[in-house]
């Protein structure tokens, strides 16, 4: 089983861009607080989501707003033009849930769950998007890697 649940606040606004195929993909940053860490230590996640729920990432959150994220980890690994070999873990996130309480009301969408708020947002694929990934492979896996990338 592969399975990822995690508390905390993004690090940095998400950057979201999209595949040669249009497809949405958003990444960031999470800082999880230790549980019993006397001098508030944080581990740092990489956050990657795709689809409808990137493009509502891309809208409604931003640097330093609570989240509940759940979803899988994924490892990867590329060669940079240099040569060296790169190692990688992220979490690949299938659902993503507010952490903090609504302060202005048009931070976040009303009555809505992250769901059905994900679901809402428009389909922007008619259009070519002005920011395009290098490649399907984000992230830079090699093609010849046995890691199977979702998208």
């Amino acid at each position: 089983m592969n399975k990822v649940i995690l508390s905390g606040n993004l690090t940095r606004a998400p950057e979201l861009r999209y595949s040669i195929n249009g497809l949405a993909v958003a990444k960031f940053g999470i800082a999880v607080k230790r549980p019993l860490s006397k001098n508030d230590d944080a581990d740092f996640f990489h956050v990657v989501v795709v689809g409808k729920l990137a493009e509502f990432c891309g809208r409604y959150f931003s640097k330093g707003k609570r989240a509940f994220i759940e979803g899988r980890l994924q490892s990867s690994t590329y060669t940079d033009k240099s040569g060296v070999k790169h190692y990688s873990v992220d979490v690949i996130a299938e659902n993503i849930e507010f952490g903090d309480s609504k302060k202005n009301p048009s931070d976040t969408p009303q009555n809505k769950t992250v769901s059905e708020a994900a679901a809402s947002v428009p389909d922007y694929y008619d259009e070519p998007p002005n920011t395009y990934v290098e490649s399907d492979n984000y992230g830079g896996a090699d093609e010849e890697d046995d890691i199977s990338l979702p998208f």
